[in-house]
This record gives structure tokens, sequence and C-alpha cells, in this order.
């Protein structure tokens, strides 16, 4: 979709906010955004098109069917791990680029599933700091929008790092500019979906990264009367995070969420889920998405 036209003239002030408050909340231009997304929006079928073409936004009605095939999928032949193929994940410190970090890490999670699907694509290294520098007109100061990333990932696309290297804190204006082709080449799909617990299911279960902003914060991991590594929550942020894979266990759904922040959530898991995040079970998922809809809507990532 060509956001060109509504992006360009936008400079919004980027004030200095520490990394834990890197996801601005929405205003007037965000709700704008997604409104004029989801109104061009198209059907699910639409994704696949010719390579020349660009990237669609997605509309979120026109997958329940693609929701309930995978869903009938996932009963017959269990779970697969985005992190199947080693660790893909970049650490923000010490720029507050959540959102990118967010919106990188879902992207990869998706195209990882696609391989471990049926493998017809490339694994790919995004490095998360090209889009978000290039979102906010090259600054590193403060933070950036969901809605706002979105729109950078699908019209502009996705950096790999084989064009840039994998530094993502101290970027590179001209080499993020010379490889704007190899990022066209790595254009979203994208999908704004009202962030609920039912949508983040449907979208883990059927192997499709999100990313989305909210105020609880993830302080620690503990196991669960399943041997599961959950959260810990206590106090505020305003940040992006990712959610990636799902898996049923224990007569439980659980979604894993994937921080940009290190390995730092220790535990053990029979699923060798990875220390940068933990998994949610649906009721851990509703605590954690309060005050979700300040950051606007959350994104589901489609890769190529």
């Amino acid at each position: 979709m060509r956001f060109s036209r509504i992006l360009q003239p936008v400079r919004r002030s980027y004030i200095d906010v520490s990394v834990d408050n890197g996801c601005l909340e929405a205003d007037a231009f965000d709700r704008d955004l997604e409104y004029f997304a989801t109104s061009n929006a198209v059907p699910f079928e639409s994704l696949h098109l010719r390579a020349d073409q660009d990237a669609p936004v997605i509309d979120f009605g026109s997958l329940e069917s693609f929701f309930a095939r995978r869903k009938k999928r996932y009963a017959l032949g269990g779970p697969r791990f985005s992190w199947a193929f080693g660790d893909f994940f970049y650490n923000q410190n010490p720029l507050g680029s959540c959102t990118g970090h967010a919106a990188a890490h879902a992207y990869m999670a998706s195209n990882r599933h696609i391989i471990l699907h049926h493998g017809k694509t490339l694994l790919k290294d995004i490095n998360p700091i090209g889009a978000w520098f290039r979102s906010k007109n090259w600054s590193t100061r403060g933070g950036q929008s969901v809605a706002r990333m979105a729109a950078e990932i699908n019209e502009f696309g996705n950096t790999p790092a084989s064009e840039i290297g994998r530094n993502n804190t101290q970027p590179n204006r001209s080499r993020i500019e010379a490889a704007a082709e190899a990022a066209a080449l790595n254009q979203s799909g994208i999908c704004f979906f009202k962030p609920t617990v039912e949508s983040i299911i449907n979208f883990a279960r059927s192997e499709i990264g999100t990313f989305l902003g909210n105020r609880v914060r993830v302080s620690d991991v503990k196991l669960d009367r399943n041997n599961m590594p959950v959260p810990i929550f206590s106090g505020k942020w305003a940040h992006a995070t990712a959610f990636t894979d799902y898996v049923y266990h224990e007569g439980t759904d659980y979604v894993y969420w994937l921080n940009s922040w290190g390995a730092i959530y220790r535990h053990t898991c029979v699923y060798g889920s990875p220390l940068w995040g933990c998994w949610m079970t649906p009721d851990l998922l509703e605590f954690f998405l309060q005050g979700a809809n300040d950051f606007g809507n959350g994104v589901a990532v489609f890769a190529e």
C-alpha cells in the first residue's frame, strides 16, 4: 500500500525518552493512518501477489477461514517453533527502538514458520534498525508508534543484515539508503487488529508473528503449574514487543511473547523456548493487554 502521500509531510516531535518508553502512544495521525489502511485493505487471498507488486494491507475480517484452517492443521501436526533455526533476535539497547525490533522479530518469526511449513522461501536476517531509523526521518532520539512502524515496513520494507551488517545501535544512514532496493524486496504484508486475547492466539496458532504496544511490564518469569515459564508482572512501561509462537500444552493455550532486551528471562522449558521472553496463557495475556489500546491496534506481519 502507498502510505507515502500521507506519511511524507508528517514530522512528529521526537522527544528524548528512556528505552522503557520507546513505544509512543497513538495520536490522531496514527488513528487516521490505521483508518486509511483498514479502509483500503484487501482480502487475505490477495497476500500472495506478483513479486513486482506492493505488499498489501490485509482485511482482518477476511481471516476467519484462514484461522479455522490453521487451527485444524495444528491439531493434526502439532507445534513447530520459529527458533528451530537458532536465535534471530536483536537487543535494542540503548535506543528506544522497540517498535522496530518488535516488527522485525514478528517478520522473521513469520518467515521461519513458512520455511518450517513448506520451505519455499529464504531464511531472512533483518536488522531492525534499518526500517526504524528510516521511519523517524533519520533520528535516533525518542521512540516510534506502532502504526507508523507498520506503515514503514509495509511500504519501504525491512533491511537485510546482509546489506548493513548486524550493528543495530549505531545506524549508518548512507548504508541504509543504499540498501533501499534490498529492503523493498522484503516488504511486509500487514494486518491491523484490535489487541485481544483471541486475536493474538489466532495469529500465533496460525504461525503469523504480531507486535503491539502495552503498559504492563514483564519483570521476570516463573514456572506455572504446567512447568511452563510465564511472566511476573511488576510496574509499567510504554513498550512494543512481539508474539511469535503457539503451543497447546496440558490442556492450555500458550503464546510465546518475545522482548528485545536480551536473554534476561532465565528459565528452562520443554520446548526450548528462548530466554528472550516467556509463554502467556489467556488469563496472563488478558492482564498484559491492559492499556494496549492506548498505543493503537496490534499488527500482524506477513513475510514473503
